[in-house]
C-alpha cells in the first residue's frame, strides 16, 4: 500500500474557504506543495485579487508519532502551525493568523507536511484529519 493524502473543498464562499485533509502514512512522511493553490478557490471579488488565505480555526486529529506541519509557501516557507495530537486553535478571536506576504517567493499557497513517521518503532500506519477554516484575502 501507498500513502494517501485527500483533500476536501467544503466551502469556497464569497469570504470563507473551509478545507478538509485526511491522510494515511503507511511507508513515509508526506511534502505536499502545495496542498491548498490559491487558484483552487473562486475569486469572488472580480475588482480585486485573491491574494492569500488568513487561517481562523484549525480542528485536527492526528496519530501518535507524528507531526503535520502547514506553512505558507515562499522560498522560505512560513510556517503556519506544527501541530500533533488533537484539538483546535482558534484564532478567529484575535482576527485570525495573517501570512507575511512581503516575504521572498510568497504566492498564497498552502503547504502540507509530516514528520516523525520513520522515528515510530515498527513504522505501523498513521492517520490524520485536519479541517482548517481560512478567510480569502484580497488587494487590489
Amino acid at each position: 500500500m501507498a500513502n494517501t493524502l485527500d483533500r476536501q473543498i467544503t466551502l469556497d464562499g464569497y469570504r470563507n474557504f473551509v478545507v478538509k485533509w485526511t491522510g494515511v502514512l503507511d511507508t513515509q512522511d508526506i511534502d505536499e506543495a502545495p496542498a491548498l493553490s490559491i487558484s483552487d478557490a473562486k475569486n469572488n471579488e472580480p475588482r480585486l485579487t485573491l491574494v492569500g488565505f488568513r487561517v481562523d480555526i484549525i480542528e485536527y486529529s492526528i496519530g501518535n508519532g507524528i507531526e503535520v506541519n502547514l506553512s505558507w509557501n515562499g522560498d522560505n516557507p512560513q510556517q503556519i502551525f506544527p501541530l500533533s495530537g488533537r484539538g483546535k486553535i482558534n484564532g478567529w478571536n484575535y482576527g485570525g493568523y495573517m501570512p507575511d506576504m512581503t516575504r521572498a517567493g510568497y504566492d498564497g499557497d498552502i503547504n502540507l507536511s509530516t514528520t516523525g513517521f520513520a522515528n515510530q518503532l515498527g513504522a505501523s500506519p498513521q492517520n490524520f484529519t485536519l479541517a482548517v477554516e481560512f478567510v480569502k484575502l484580497y488587494a487590489s
